[in-house]
């Protein structure tokens, strides 16, 4: 009857907070833990929208969105229990773009009504004891993405990209030389000494140590670290290569030629090595530390004299194994990042 729209539009299984500190709107917007989140958010606030990342800490200005009279529609990619902080600043700036598409998908339209989440909302009462609290969800596909300067396109597939201004204009651009860079040197796994596994078991890829066939593999909780070389060409200044692990139990922490990059402890398990590699030869080390279930379940069935964990209600000796490890698959991507044409223009980069 007042005419006052829903705080934000669009989500169903997605769950958000509102606060406002002073002229500064402040939303902050989770997926739903089963389902990605793909879709168009309304909310009912204006101004200059950034998105803030809680894991990073890196914040960046949203550069695809449609903002009217009483509020802003933005196109929101989260992976299943992603999260992220939208801040509206009080100055309104004009959509550097409303849409983003290629041949074969939609990326981002903020014009369409259609585009809202369809999953299921977290059941009222919670989740019974027999429900995995976070099970493993196949991240979203890199998406391309139009960088924080407005006049670049960062893309991770080839291509013939269109992208829509808020005038409407139409902007085409072809997108070549981006691909995946195989994996092709043989791997390592090495172990802490102490808990009877080999101190390095050679592996022809990527594999996790809880589905390998020496027990006290398959049960070892704690760091173990994968190793195996990249031989990379040149980098030019229009390039971008990322670091996809796939599925990782649970932690993983990357170093390249000895120096640490990055700790990942959610998916997706993705991180830029652009700054970090150089021309030939660069060793890969990926620290991946799992939760302790899996050897106390071990050491359950196992002689108390030889026991190496103990604790207050262990699991049986019959629970099944937790995944643990590096299970992939392992990708490079090569991505390219090409300068936006003109409006109306077509470029091939």
């Amino acid at each position: 009857a007042l005419e006052i729209e829903p705080d934000v539009h669009g989500a169903r299984s997605a769950v958000w907070l509102h606060r406002e500190v002073g002229d500064t709107q402040l939303y902050f917007v989770a997926a739903d833990r089963i389902a990605p989140l793909d879709a168009n958010l309304r909310f009912r606030a204006r101004g200059r929208p950034e998105f803030w990342d809680p894991l990073t800490g890196e914040t960046r200005p949203v550069t695809v969105f449609h903002a009217d009279a009483t509020g802003t529609t933005i196109p929101m990619r989260l992976d299943a229990a992603g999260s992220v902080f939208v801040v509206f600043r009080r100055e309104p700036v004009p959509a550097a773009f409303t849409g983003l598409e290629d041949g074969d998908r939609v990326w981002a339209d903020s014009l369409d009504p259609s585009r809202v989440d369809r999953g299921e909302p977290f059941p009222h009462f919670g989740l019974s004891r027999e429900v995995e609290i976070q099970p493993w969800i196949e991240p979203l596909p890199l998406a391309p993405q139009v960088l924080v300067d407005g006049h670049h396109l960062l893309a991770w597939r080839n291509g013939d990209y269109t992208l829509t201004r808020s005038s409407g204009a139409k902007l085409a651009i072809g997108v070549t030389g981006a691909r995946e860079l195989p994996l092709t040197s043989a791997w390592t796994l090495e172990f802490p000494a102490g808990w009877d596994a080999p101190a390095s078991l050679p592996l022809p890829g990527p594999q996790p140590w809880s589905e390998q066939s020496l027990p006290a593999v398959r049960a070892f909780s704690g760091t173990a670290t994968y190793r195996t070389s990249l031989r990379i060409d040149p980098l030019t200044s229009e390039e971008r290569l990322l670091l996809d692990l796939g599925r990782v139990g649970d932690i993983a922490e990357v170093s390249v030629n000895g120096r640490p990059v990055a700790t990942l402890w959610s998916a997706p398990y993705r991180v830029d090595l652009t700054a970090h590699v150089r021309p030939g030869d660069n060793e890969l080390a990926i620290a991946v530390t799992n939760t302790w279930h899996n050897r106390l379940a071990y050491d359950v069935g196992q002689p108390e004299a030889v026991r190496k964990t103990w604790t207050i209600g262990a699991p049986s000796a019959d629970a099944a194994m937790r995944f643990a490890g590096l299970g992939g698959p392992v990708k490079l991507h090569l991505g390219r990042v090409v300068s936006l044409p003109e409006e109306g223009l077509a470029r091939e980069r």
